[in-house]
């Protein structure tokens, strides 16, 4: 996230970061806001990350974790930017791996024609600033690529893709703690069937604290 947040403050210069403390929001998700909340942030900034992800294999973790990593990302970069951040976008084109019986398997075009329309939608909501974030996946400038070259030409309304990956690659991120980091940002640690997180002290508190609020919350 270290290269991640100086580029959106130059990209989106003129924003509330520019010399202003962030805004503190009940929370950075879209659809877990009220249409009033949503209003209210609209008079005073429009941008918002869209997080784009795939449903497919992905070894001994869920299947949606091509989705979970960037969804992290957004949800961090939005607390700094005071941005929001849809979500839900997660079935995408898989690639090589449409072979396995979890895979959802969406056409690039199929995919790159859904996002027009929710950026042409966003658009009209107010949110002129979107940027789209994807990590990992190979496929996935297949179709958001498209996406950013065909909205800019039909609206004259720029967006911004974000390959996560590339920038955590250039940051020499270590890709153990991005994985489980990712998990832990969305609440999601006990999802993982295979705990590995004992190896970085830091995560393997948080799953302790996880697992210990779910043992209480079924208790009650």
């Amino acid at each position: 996230m270290r290269i991640l947040i100086p580029l959106l403050a130059m990209v989106f210069w003129g924003s509330t970061v520019s010399g202003q403390t962030v805004p503190q929001m009940r929370t950075r998700l879209l659809t877990s806001l009220t249409n009033t909340e949503i209003e209210q942030y609209l008079r005073r900034n429009d941008i918002i990350f869209i997080p784009i992800g795939t449903v497919e294999p992905h070894g001994g973790m869920p299947i949606d974790t091509e989705y979970v990593i960037p969804l992290a990302q957004a949800i961090k970069a939005a607390e700094a930017v005071d941005g929001l951040v849809l979500t839900g976008l997660a079935y995408f084109f898989p690639d090589a791996t449409i072979v396995g019986r979890g895979a959802v398997h969406v056409l690039p075009s199929e995919g790159t024609a859904y996002l027009k329309a929710i950026a042409k939608s966003l658009v009209r909501q107010g949110f002129r600033r979107q940027i789209y974030v994807t990590s990992h996946n190979a496929a996935a400038p297949q179709t958001v690529s498209p996406l950013v070259l065909e909205f800019f030409y039909e609206t004259s309304n720029p967006v911004l893709y974000l390959d996560g990956d590339i920038l955590l690659s250039q940051a020499g991120a270590d890709s153990t703690k991005v994985l489980f980091g990712a998990y832990a940002v969305v609440g999601r640690l006990d999802d993982i069937p295979v705990n590995l997180t004992p190896e970085i002290p830091e995560l393997a508190s948080l799953h302790a604290k996880s697992s210990l609020d779910r043992q209480q919350s079924r208790s009650r």
